[in-house]
């Protein structure tokens, strides 16, 4: 094969990859993040405190939990897949996963309970209820992007009452 060709074939492979793949690759590649942390905000002298796990590909986000009543949190995965442990202030520790290959579709285990992504990509965990409660919303992805903002259930809760009544749980006087 000529190099001209062999060029315009691995040019025509990469241009490829969105359209093939499930999650639009950045320079060639799928990069799967898993991450979270602490969203923790003071209004009026209240506190309003939750944890977050996450699951995003090329810097889109596929699977964003929530979580009120921990206080830390472990995560590990790659290549659509995710796990995690949150530690609850009541010593349990809870587990959840996330797969998928395409960002779209995939199964969710959140504390022993099963969930297809297809559903909603935003699940709310009250480890305050007994059992754990765990409500799967569908949402706007988009307003859940890593970097939109430090809380971004905040913007969303305006709108959707089930996630106001999951932040109200969050605070700290609850």
């Amino acid at each position: 094969m000529k190099p001209f060709m062999r060029i315009l074939a691995v040019g025509l492979a990469v241009a490829a990859g969105p359209v093939l793949g499930g999650c639009f690759p950045v320079g060639g590649g799928k990069e799967w993040v898993v991450g979270g942390g602490s969203v923790s905000r003071s209004e009026n002298g209240v506190t309003t405190s939750y944890t977050v796990g996450r699951l995003s590909c090329n810097n889109r986000v596929y699977f964003v939990l929530a979580a009120n009543g921990c206080h830390g949190s472990r995560s590990g995965g790659g290549s659509g897949n995710a796990q995690g442990q949150l530690r609850v202030r009541d010593g349990r520790v809870l587990t959840w996963s996330c797969s998928t290959e395409d960002g779209k579709s995939g199964k969710v285990a959140i504390d022993g309970q099963e969930f297809d992504l297809t559903q909603g990509a935003l699940f709310l965990v009250s480890t305050k209820d007994k059992p754990t409660r765990v409500e799967q919303l569908m949402v706007d992805v988009g307003q859940l992007q890593a970097g939109s903002a430090t809380d971004p259930l905040s913007e969303l809760a305006a709108a959707d009452a089930r996630i106001a009544a999951f932040l109200q749980s969050c605070k700290d006087n609850e």
